[in-house]
């Protein structure tokens, strides 16, 4: 018996002696793997100094940037303090100044001048603006913008150059003004619809909170077509095409019959505003209940819009606008209701889309595949762009709280690219 407990001893003892040996094996192979696995540290070298690349922000052009903002931000304080004296408030004006930001804009165009808020704005936040053309078809808009922006540009070597022209003559005032001998626009804003100063001007028959004023409606004083000629020669099919289409006007038809009936049972012309709207059975006070907006809103817009022809000159400045850019250049619209902004979001896309278009050749090699077919409503040789923001920035809340008028607003832009 006593020779076998020492035997079994000693066997204990060598066993936990090899499992000893195996433990250590194992931990062996684990730490070699786990160090294998672990990223490699690279010893420490002392950077060396180097020039600045061209392109990125130095502490120089740090301060250069700061000073831009500086400008720009006294640019926008100082635009939202002097449009408490004037009749029109400019929407989205610090979103305007924000496209703009950051780059040189020497020539700018402002196909809807109005009186100048977003001009004077710009003018005043890049002092190496040298020219300045402004479009407006209201001799009003051209008394009020001259003075304002003379005030606030930055530099006294500032070309104002006011041009009494619809936006949709673009390119030939443009090129009237020098701008495209000189390579282009640095920067154009249109500024759809109608201005504030005109809705509040009871004489222009723009708002049905006058009712007893002509239903004029004209942005161009010298257009022959008013609303009131509209409305009293136009046929119900007319009249009710243009409650559809340009008011999206769900009433359309009862509307379009209950004028024309009324216009012959009353034995003489519609005239004024609250005729107007007596004659589409709407009541001439705004209605408490659901609706945010006058019975007669959609209406009136939809008569506004075919008096001025707004779509149409919208359709024809958009691929102006694009060709009037330097490259480099920045367009941005501000659009009001979905009709605008429909027509520009499409002009923007199909733009973008024809430069992103492979060549001919290249699908006839295999080297691209077939493009999608192209919007037939634009040209086919629009310039080369960008999307800035592919979808449409808005006011901010703070300014809606205070111009309820810019609720709707949408602001789109698009940057010209280089040709190749």
């Amino acid at each position: 018996r006593g020779a076998t407990r020492a035997r079994l001893r000693v066997l204990v003892e060598e066993a936990r002696s090899m499992s000893m040996s195996v433990a250590r094996v194992l931990l062996g192979r684990s730490a070699s793997v786990v160090a294998a696995r672990a990223p490699r540290q690279r010893p420490y070298r002392r950077r060396r100094r180097t020039a600045p690349v061209a392109g990125t922000r130095t502490s120089s052009s740090n301060a250069g940037h700061e000073q831009q903002q500086q400008q720009q931000q006294q640019a926008s304080d100082q635009a939202h303090q002097d449009s408490a004296g004037f009749p029109h408030v400019s929407v989205m004006l610090d979103e305007v100044l924000a496209a703009f930001e950051g780059r040189p804009v020497r020539t700018f165009i402002d196909g809807t001048l109005g009186a100048g808020g977003h001009s004077s704005a710009l003018a005043a936040a890049h002092p190496e603006m040298r020219k300045l053309v402004g479009l407006d078809v209201d001799p009003t808009a051209h008394a009020l913008a001259g003075p304002r922006i003379a005030a606030a540009a930055a530099s006294s070597e500032l070309e104002v150059d006011l041009r009494l022209s619809n936006f949709s003559r673009l390119e030939e005032q443009a090129d009237a003004a020098g701008v495209l001998a000189s390579g282009g626009a640095d920067g154009i804003l249109l500024d759809l619809g109608v201005s504030s100063m005109q809705l509040d001007d009871r004489s222009r028959g723009f708002s049905f909170l006058s009712p007893d004023e002509r239903a004029d409606m004209r942005m161009d004083p010298q257009s022959p077509l008013d609303a009131a000629t509209l409305v009293n020669t136009w046929s119900e099919d007319e009249i009710g095409r243009v409650l559809r289409e340009y008011g999206e006007e769900r009433r359309w038809r009862s509307l379009a019959a209950r004028l024309v009936r009324a216009r012959s049972e009353r034995g003489a012309p519609i005239e004024t505003v609250g005729e107007l709207i007596t004659a589409m059975g709407l009541p001439l006070d705004r209605r408490r209940g659901r609706d945010k907006i006058h019975p007669a809103t959609r209406a009136f817009q939809g008569i506004r819009i075919a008096v001025n022809g707004e779509l149409d000159v919208l359709k024809a400045v958009l691929p102006q606008a694009m060709r009037a850019l330097a490259p480099g250049g920045r367009l941005a619209i501000i659009s009001f209701h979905s009709l605008e902004d429909r027509m520009v979001k499409r002009a923007f896309r199909e733009a973008e889309a024809q430069t992103k278009r492979p060549s001919a050749e290249a699908v006839a090699a295999g080297f691209a595949s077939e493009p999608p077919p192209r919007d037939t409503d634009w040209p086919d040789d629009l310039p080369r762009v960008r999307l800035v923001n592919r979808k449409a920035a808005a006011p901010s809340k703070n300014e809606t709280e205070g111009n309820k008028r810019a609720r709707s607003a949408k602001l789109r832009v698009l940057e010209r690219l280089p040709d190749e």
